[in-house]
């Protein structure tokens, strides 16, 4: 039996995580999706979920600030979390530093993934931005096939 499972999640300017949650939802048409706008609203139903899913892109170096103030705050004691990040540079010391982050405060942490989108914040923007064709079939498959690992 797969566990019930809800996404909450923040998708800022070039839409890369909103891309990953519309994947992970339309292959587990069960889970329900959540803005971290909307989050407040349904705060019933996440409490009932047996993994809760956070989706954020990286934003100067952390996940969205907002995300992680919901789950030091909201997750209860044992449910079990799953994290999907997006991120335009392609190194994995955002992953590791967040994992290290939601550890250190008690989150039930079950896995944590991440794929490369497109970047064009700052300067990348002026030059029409980087990764453009991202994020990537390939890394989306990959954090989607993990989520469904953590659902089962």
């Amino acid at each position: 039996m797969s566990k019930k499972a809800v996404i909450v999640y923040q998708s800022k300017k070039t839409g890369n995580t909103k891309q990953l949650v519309d994947e992970a939802i339309k292959r587990n048409p069960d889970i329900q999706a959540f803005h971290i706008s909307e989050a407040p609203q349904n705060l019933e139903i996440i409490a009932q979920a047996d993994l809760v899913i956070l989706a954020s892109g990286i934003y100067f170096g952390y996940p969205d600030r907002k995300i992680t103030k919901f789950a030091l705050s909201n997750i209860k004691p044992g449910q079990e979390v799953f994290v999907m990040l997006t991120h335009g540079s392609n190194s994995d010391h955002y992953r590791l530093k967040y994992e290290a982050h939601l550890n250190s405060a008690g989150v039930n942490l079950v896995d944590i993934d991440s794929c490369q989108g497109r970047y064009d914040f700052g300067l990348f923007k002026l030059l029409g931005g980087m990764h453009n064709e991202t994020p990537a079939s390939e890394g989306i498959d990959r954090v989607v096939s993990k989520l469904e690992e953590a659902l089962r």
